[in-house]
């Protein structure tokens, strides 16, 4: 039988406000902190909006900030391990102090998650997947983003920005998304080891991610692996659809994005009859790496409050994809709430959150858990030749090539691959086509939607999936360690664990100074 998983630190700080409280007041009321953005020159950009914080914060600055906090209340912030999710682009920042891992303090996090908008989700996906089973007893999982000037710009030279001062998600007047500032933290803890006195914000009672296996940076338009995630969450958390209250929705407000996710929920919960739903990055923009720990925080508060906000810059006299963004009731009890969350690459998270009852007699059938068993395994080469609509860069075409390689080796049906997640490791991502991005960027250039993607690493995970028709989940870990290190046998184990694969393929990826870089695969098997 699985232990149950519970929250039991929350926070958050966003240019809405600097606690989790004070945003999400600001979300009840209908409000949103867009506003012309003042950071950097935007004078030759497509939009000119965004929910920045005013202070200008690092993300270092921020998480130092919500840990203090969280300190400064008494909450304990010991835990068996710590992860954190953010961007590619720069490491990570130092642990702080208050953040004790088995009761030792250091600069280091377990973990470091940059899978693109699943980052953060992915992450606590993980934290709960190893809670669960017994591995860990306590995971505090942290992300933050700051928007920068070569960050925006993508975004907007891409043509995936409003240029409107809002969002409007799931509305036939949606234009695009605008981004923003955040950080956030979350404990999660197994329910049979807490203290007598200690009373948890919510349960984390489901959880699911799943693969898309479509494209390199388009959703599928049938929405598959979206739907199978938001499946899987319910039927880890033993919850029908029609017990849903809320939906705390992905909802960027894009064409392409926004579509996909509706006809995820109507296959889900009927078109008709799809629960009252409200869309966070209305109010507090999209933060990217860390829009999933935010989103979930906002999540919990909805239980904690008894609310259900509303979407802002949906307008009365929008035509909507579905009648419930408009419906979204006050002042009623909040029982269950659903949180989805998907990034380039076709890579697709959905957790499931309750109010805590302690009392519950609720069973969930564990995880049957084997030991891994290596299938294939190929070592580093350079790859000979670029892969297509891939520019200025051997990343994908290492991750590519260390994946064909390896599954070439093994004999695989069709259904088998479909049950196959994929886990790219790289110390530093795709720092080449970044530069290639920005330089780009720098002589006034647009980018096409391809070259759009190429600063998230699961981008080139989606050629891989769509190549060999793998629908399990995409994760991806900046590390140095190699294929052999705990840190990565660990991440495949709560990979297995949470998503019921059959089996992990992990590529490793090695930028290497004054040559190509290289790849390298092994299979992992768990059935």
């Amino acid at each position: 039988m699985s232990r149950r998983v519970v929250v039991t630190v929350v926070d958050a700080m966003t240019a809405a406000g600097d606690g989790l409280g004070d945003t999400y007041e600001r979300l009840l009321q209908g409000g949103h902190a867009f506003a012309p953005v003042a950071r950097f020159d935007v004078s030759a950009a497509r939009s000119c909006y965004a929910a920045l914080r005013e202070d200008d914060p690092t993300p270092a600055e921020m998480i130092l900030s919500i840990a203090g906090r969280i300190s400064s209340v008494g909450r304990s912030v010991d835990v068996d391990r710590a992860y954190y999710a953010g961007t590619p682009d720069a490491a990570p920042p130092e642990r702080p102090e208050t953040i004790r891992v088995g009761g030792v303090t250091g600069s280091a996090w377990d973990r470091v998650y940059t899978s693109g908008c699943v980052a953060a989700s992915s992450a606590l996906v993980d934290a709960a997947a190893a809670i669960s089973s017994g591995r860990a007893d306590r995971v505090l999982v942290a992300a933050a983003r700051v928007i920068d000037a070569p960050t925006f710009h993508l975004f907007s030279s891409g043509g995936a920005m409003s240029r409107d001062e809002v969002t409007r998600p799931m509305t036939l007047a949606r234009s695009g998304m605008l981004l923003g500032d955040g950080a956030a933290i979350i404990v999660l803890e197994a329910a049979d080891q807490l203290s007598d006195d200690k009373v948890p914000f919510a349960e984390l009672r489901g959880w699911g991610r799943a693969g898309d296996g479509f494209d390199s940076h388009r959703p599928d338009p049938d929405a598959s692996g979206m739907t199978n995630a938001i499946r899987a969450a319910l039927c880890n958390a033993a919850i029908g659809p029609d017990e849903i209250d809320l939906i705390n929705m992905h909802g960027t407000g894009t064409q392409l994005g926004d579509a996909a996710e509706y006809r995820a929920l109507a296959t889900v919960f009927g078109a008709d009859t799809i629960p009252s739903a409200h869309a966070p990055k209305a109010s507090v923009g999209h933060l990217l790496e860390a829009t999933g720990l935010i989103e979930a925080a906002i999540a919990v508060a909805s239980i904690s409050s008894g609310t259900l906000p509303p979407s802002a810059g949906v307008r009365a006299e929008d035509a909507t994809l579905f009648g419930s963004v408009l419906t979204c009731r006050r002042y009623r009890r909040v029982t269950h709430v659903l949180s989805t969350n998907f990034a380039f690459g076709g890579s697709n998270t959905a957790l499931l959150f309750s109010a805590w009852n302690s009392d519950s007699d609720r069973t969930v059938d564990s995880f049957e858990h084997h030991e891994p068993v290596v299938l294939g395994r190929v070592p580093p080469l350079v790859p000979a030749k670029p892969l297509q609509h891939f520019i200025a860069s051997d990343y994908p075409s290492a991750v590519y090539d260390a994946a064909q390689r390896c599954l070439d080796a093994v004999c695989l049906t069709k259904a088998q691959r479909e049950k196959i997640a994929l886990l790219i490791v790289a110390e530093h991502g795709d720092q080449n086509a970044r530069q290639a991005v920005r330089e780009r960027l720098a002589q006034g250039g647009r980018l096409p939607p391809r070259l759009l993607v190429q600063g998230t690493p699961t981008s080139a995970a989606g050629i891989v999936a769509c190549t060999w028709g793998l629908r399990g989940s995409i994760t991806v870990l900046a590390t140095s360690a190699g294929l052999d290190h705990s840190c990565v046998h660990e991440t495949v184990t709560d990979i297995a664990t949470a998503d019921s694969s059959s089996a992990v393929l992990v590529i490793r990826y090695e930028q290497r100074r004054g040559s190509c870089g290289t790849g390298e695969a092994i299979l992992f098997s768990f059935r």
